[in-house]
C-alpha cells in the first residue's frame, strides 16, 4: 500500500505528485515521483490494484504526521506495522476515519 499526494501526475503545492511507501524490515519510508513509481512497479514486478481518493479533513495534521513518520526509521513487522500502517496513521492524524481492519492491503479495501 502506498500514499499518492496529487494523482497521477498532477501537483501539491507547486511540486509534482508523490507516492510515499516503506518497504523494508528496517528503514527510512523512501518516496518517488510518478516516473519513479511507475519504475518502482516495473522492476518489482508489481501492478496496480486499486486506487481509492480520500477526503482529508485536517491536511496539515497529516502533513505533519507524514513529515514525522518520513524522518523515522521504520521497522516493518509484517501485520501490525506495515505498509498499510504507514498509510493509515498519515490520514488518520488528517482526521480519516478510514482503514483496514486486517491491516493487510490484500485482504480487504480501504475503508
Amino acid at each position: 500500500m502506498l500514499l499518492n499526494l496529487g494523482g497521477k501526475w498532477g501537483w501539491v503545492s507547486g511540486r509534482r505528485a508523490a507516492y510515499f511507501h516503506v518497504a523494508e524490515l528496517r528503514g527510512y519510508p523512501r518516496y518517488m515521483d510518478e516516473v519513479g513509481y511507475q519504475r518502482y512497479l516495473q522492476e518489482n514486478g508489481k501492478k496496480e490494484l486499486s486506487r481509492r481518493r480520500v477526503y482529508v479533513p485536517n491536511p496539515a495534521g497529516a502533513a505533519n504526521k507524514l513529515a514525522e513518520l518520513l524522518s523515522k526509521e521504520w521497522i516493518w513487522f509484517v501485520l501490525p506495522n506495515n505498509c498499510a500502517n504507514f498509510v493509515e496513521e498519515v490520514l488518520q492524524a488528517g482526521g480519516v476515519r478510514a482503514g483496514l481492519y486486517s491491516n493487510c492491503p490484500t485482504a480487504e479495501e480501504f475503508k
